[in-house]
């Protein structure tokens, strides 16, 4: 290449002419596309959209995914011994619950909102999102205040010779 050419269609001789697909993105008496502004408003656009596309799947938040099997100690956590039990499940990403369903039947839930993100917590009746107020039944399901889907749930199985209950990531 010689000094000044950049590639076809990008040399400051040209204005994209020969490849309809080149628009050139330059000032006044530069090329016939946007100006600098646009340019900018745009690349901001952009990577605005790019932050959204990555931090929402599926209706959930990035960082909601469970990526290894957690083994939980049932007896650590004496408020599962019950039925209708819930427990904050300590030194887990995402941040987790487990609720006591009934004999042997156990729910995990996701403490993050899939609204944006907020912190969920544990009434003693419902789970809320500190940020919104989305509030959610003790299966996770969306029961009112901001309109969101539900928490984010994991595959359970309990092993009672071991009062063990592990929690599998989304295969």
């Amino acid at each position: 290449m010689e000094r000044g050419d950049r590639g076809r269609g990008c040399s400051p001789e040209t204005d994209g002419a020969e490849d309809p697909d080149v628009q050139m993105w330059g000032g006044a008496g530069r090329g016939s596309g946007p100006g600098r502004r646009a340019f900018l408003e745009e690349g901001v656009r952009l990577a605005a959209l790019a932050l959204l596309a990555g931090a929402c799947r599926d209706g959930s938040i990035t960082g909601a995914e469970l990526a290894v099997e957690v083994a939980v100690q049932l007896g650590a956590y004496p408020a599962l011994a019950v039925q209708g039990g819930v427990a904050r499940i300590a030194g887990v990403s995402p941040p987790l619950a487990v609720v006591h369903l009934g004999p042997g039947a156990y729910a995990a839930l996701s403490l993050v909102c899939p609204h944006q993100g907020g912190r969920v917590d544990w009434t003693g009746a419902e789970f809320v999102c500190a940020e919104h107020g989305a509030r959610f039944g003790v299966g996770g399901t969306w029961q009112g205040g901001r309109r969101t889907s539900g928490l984010r749930t994991w595959r359970t199985e309990y092993d009672a010779a071991t009062d063990t209950l592990t929690i599998f990531p989304s295969a």
